[in-house]
């Protein structure tokens, strides 16, 4: 994964045709992909501890490792695809990279991970209701709130230690 996520941010910024130069990409991309997997194991941690916050009535079995390893699989398929998708829309935007403009953008591109996120828990979860991860079965509401909870928070730690790179 972060050989991946290394080897993108070294070949993506060589082969950009967009004039217009962007503030984030000028940063060195070896730089760039110790972010974006310091990033990515930030995100994880979140997730986890927010889902496991909303599941704390439903007592997740300690010994589960389904229930840690379904969100590093559902982390581990969305988080790359919704940073080659921000990196698209952040290459073909021509507009001026005002804060609001970035706010909009970054709230469009979270909306991709947790719609995906969503679907890929339901059906997660729903396996994992039948088998002894649970001590009591989660239901679809509480997987719901508790992804967009967790992908919002990711998406605020994200976008805060993403400014410092802007100062």
């Amino acid at each position: 994964m972060a050989l991946f996520l290394g080897l993108l941010m070294l070949l993506i910024p060589q082969v950009r045709a967009n004039p217009v130069v962007v503030p984030m990409f000028q940063i060195h991309p070896f730089i760039m992909g110790i972010y974006l997997n310091f990033l990515f194991v930030a995100t994880l941690a979140i997730e986890i501890l927010i889902i496991k916050t909303f599941l704390k009535n439903n007592k997740i079995f300690e010994r589960s490792k389904e229930f840690y390893n379904s969100i590093f699989l559902v982390n581990l398929i969305s988080y790359p695809m919704t940073q080659l998708f921000a990196f698209l829309i952040y290459q073909s935007s021509l507009g001026d990279y005002d804060v609001a403009s970035v706010l909009f953008n970054s709230i469009l591109i979270e909306v991709f991970p947790i719609m995906l996120e969503c679907v890929l828990f339901l059906k997660i979860f729903k396996k994992l209701n039948r088998t002894a991860c649970f001590v009591r079965s989660v239901n679809n509401k509480m997987i719901v709130k508790s992804t967009i909870t967790a992908n919002l928070a990711s998406f605020a730690f994200g976008f805060l230690t993403f400014f410092l790179f802007l100062i």
